[in-house]
């Protein structure tokens, strides 16, 4: 994460409100109560491909804060630290507003220039790269943090204008993995179920995966499986997930939480992954011959 979580606990009772967690310094003009609202703004949360429903809002024509989107499905109000600091990039003096471009090679200081020739300078090297290399000599590049239709259009951008086979996402780059695993047991190259189906499971497993650290707003998700008692099993860390791995027990009750926890050095998940549907068979509590006939219409041979 972007933001130092230290501050959270040093010198917390002399933290003024305005504190940049992006440039790890104290805004020079304490934050006003006084501020007048002009008008809240529904919009995404701008980092991750998670898109958190947010509000912000506006004063004179800047962003000065968040507020909760509580009617947003995914997080019902709830950021994490790089939300809920999300505006302050706005009008940051840090801020790149204007193209920059080195005119006489790599070694050459950045100079500001204007957009019409910054975009000439981009259209000229890329048709002279793709005169000499060909086509598919450039690429395109997005992300998981834009819109839909954004993705949309960086595909047209790329088949159409540039004529180039080459494009992808930092979804696919990082998750190449998880994408031909799902593909392969599931049928699908992305997630079969939505986040919400956490709360109708009857065991969570999680693995690899520091949730309370890297993914805050799933963990509102495990707190919400926890009092709907269901088994987590989390082969990392559990005092990352959930802060106490073993809840008292209800009177009569299924224990509000059940979790198993335990550490899985490193290159052993695949090992304890295949060991599942290994465990399965041998205990049947699945089908030998529901296995085959999945393995036989996916041309899989084990």
């Amino acid at each position: 994460m972007s933001v130092d979580k230290g501050i959270f606990r040093r010198h917390r009772e002399n933290q003024p409100e305005t504190f940049d967690f992006h440039s790890g310094e104290f805004a020079p003009i304490r934050w006003k109560t006084d501020v007048q609202i002009d008008r809240y703004v529904p919009t995404h949360c701008c980092y991750c491909g998670v898109q958190c429903g947010m509000y912000l809002k506006v004063a004179d024509g800047k962003v000065v804060g968040v507020e909760p989107r509580e009617d947003f499905p995914l997080n019902h109000g709830m950021l994490c630290p790089k939300g809920a600091t999300a505006y302050q990039t706005v009008n940051h003096p840090d801020r790149l507003l204007y193209p920059m471009m080195r005119r006489h090679g790599k070694n050459s200081p950045l100079e500001r220039v204007s957009w019409d020739e910054a975009l000439d300078t981009i259209v000229q090297r890329f048709h002279a790269i793709q005169s000499e290399y060909g086509k598919d000599a450039v690429a395109s590049y997005s992300g998981s943090s834009l819109t839909n239709e954004k993705c949309y259009l960086m595909g047209k951008f790329a088949r159409v204008a540039l004529g180039t086979r080459h494009t992808d996402y930092n979804g696919r780059l990082c998750m190449s993995s998880a994408t031909g695993a799902n593909e392969r047991s599931l049928g699908l190259d992305r997630a079969a179920n939505p986040v919400s189906d956490m709360l109708h499971a009857e065991c969570i497993f999680v693995i690899g995966a520091n949730v309370g650290e890297c993914f805050p707003i799933i963990t509102s998700y495990l707190w919400q499986a926890r009092d709907r008692r269901v088994y987590l099993c989390d082969w990392c860390e559990c005092r990352r997930v959930l802060p106490h791995h073993h809840q008292l027990s209800l009177a009569g009750k299924r224990p509000r939480l059940q979790a198993y926890c335990g550490r899985s050095p490193p290159d052993t998940d695949c090992a304890h992954i295949r060991h599942f549907p290994t465990t399965a068979l041998w205990n049947r509590l699945c089908s030998a011959q529901r296995y085959a006939a999945r393995d036989h219409q996916r041309g899989i041979d084990r």
